[in-house]
This record gives C-alpha cells, sequence and structure tokens, in this order.
C-alpha cells in the first residue's frame, strides 16, 4: 500500500483516502456516501440523522429543536426540515429546485432559493411548508440570510 501511495500525485492520494473513508464508514452501519451527523463538542454522543446520499446544507432552527435542510430527489434538490434528533423528516417543497433554506429569527419562517424560468429568485415560506411565495422576481438571487433579532 505504501509503494502505492508513493507513486500518486496529491489528488489521487486525497482520492484514495476519501474511498477508504467511504468504505470505512460503510463497514461501521452508516451511509458510505452521506456524513450527516450531529455530536457532542466534547466528541462524544455521535448521532447520524440522514441516510439519504445527497443531503447537505443544514442549519439550526434558533430555538435548535430543529434542522433544515438540503435534499437532492428524483427530480431536482428540495428543502427539507427534520427533528433535532433526525425524526420526523419531511419535504416543504415538492418540485423543481429549492436550496439554500434560511430560518427566520424568530424560527417562524424560511426564506431560500427557488430556480424558476432559469433564474435563482427567493421565496419565503412559514416554517410548516405553508404560504409559499416568491420575494424576488428579477435579477438573479440566491442564498438569503436574515439578519438575527437584537
Amino acid at each position: 500500500m505504501m509503494l502505492l501511495l508513493g507513486s500518486m500525485n496529491a489528488e489521487e492520494r486525497l482520492a484514495m483516502f476519501l474511498l477508504n473513508l467511504s468504505q470505512r464508514f460503510a463497514a461501521r452501519g452508516y451511509s458510505p456516501s452521506e456524513l450527516f451527523f450531529v455530536i457532542g463538542a466534547d466528541g462524544t454522543g455521535q448521532l447520524q440523522l440522514t441516510s439519504g446520499t445527497f443531503d447537505g446544507g443544514a442549519r439550526w432552527s434558533p430555538d435548535g429543536s430543529q434542522l433544515v435542510f438540503d435534499r437532492h430527489t428524483n427530480p431536482g434538490i428540495q428543502v427539507f426540515v427534520m427533528n433535532a434528533d433526525g425524526s420526523n423528516q419531511h419535504a416543504l417543497t415538492t418540485s423543481g429546485a429549492n436550496f439554500g433554506a434560511a430560518w427566520s429569527p424568530d424560527g417562524q419562517q424560511f426564506e431560500h432559493t427557488v430556480i424558476r424560468n432559469n433564474q435563482n429568485q427567493i421565496s419565503r415560506m412559514n416554517a410548516d411548508g405553508s404560504d409559499v411565495r416568491l420575494i424576488t422576481t428579477t435579477g438573479t438571487n440566491a442564498f438569503p440570510a436574515w439578519k438575527p433579532a437584537p
């Protein structure tokens, strides 16, 4: 193995490491392609929250009880929400491309990027997925952020 690694460039060694890491996670019963975990600040209490192969971009709710995240589905990418322990995962959006959700400071709404007519726009919805409406309609807009409450 060392001889093989010695003949590889840096990118090839990184790819070999990641492949090996993926295999080690799979051998321990974790998803080999999705590494979506929570873990205590002291390194204990590791918990895998999702088992999808294309989940990412998680953001905690202001009260820490939920996470909003992006999940690649067929077709498209959608905004999902789940409880902090990984339970109750469900889609807030179901069509098109929706991603990059950000919680409002009070945790009652999200804003997220939505692709409409080949342009990125910002949409707002209630935290339960209801009352979806476009906030922007012209130009290219993406990855909203809320100003924290004082």
